[in-house]
């Protein structure tokens, strides 16, 4: 996910001077608020639904874990990519660097943070623990 964000991303800026979108600067400045308001509450609800999760437990089964949180973890990941393919679309429409350097590096930063292979890291040895 967080290479096709960046592929987005490149994508958008290759074809930001072969496409001319001649959109009005009262529209722009829209979409510039929009993008910013998109990251915004993109970040409370992920955040939200991050607190949600609780985190694998010492000796828990992690497979049963991942059936009963997978898809909320699943879901904030796909919401934070959303955050960046829709940034990286009202840049590719705006030509505004404000949302380039604002949503698209915070989408990627949130995919490096959520990523679900963090959870299985986080998670505590099921070995030290273990009464001899």
């Amino acid at each position: 996910m967080v290479m096709a964000m960046a592929a987005i991303a490149a994508t958008c800026w290759v074809w930001r001077d072969s496409v001319v979108i001649d959109i009005p600067q009262a529209v722009s400045r829209v979409f510039r608020y929009l993008a910013l308001a998109e990251l915004i509450v993109g970040g409370l609800v992920i955040s939200r639904l991050r607190a949600n999760i609780p985190p694998i437990a010492p000796f828990d089964d992690v497979a049963a874990w991942w059936a009963t949180n997978g898809t909320q973890v699943l879901t904030t990941w796909v919401l934070a990519c959303g955050v960046g393919v829709t940034g990286a679309g009202l840049w590719l429409l705006t030509d505004d660097v404000v949302v380039l350097v604002t949503v698209v590096p915070a989408s990627i930063v949130m995919l490096l943070r959520l990523a679900p292979r963090r959870w299985v890291a986080e998670a505590p040895d099921q070995t030290s623990k273990l009464v001899p």
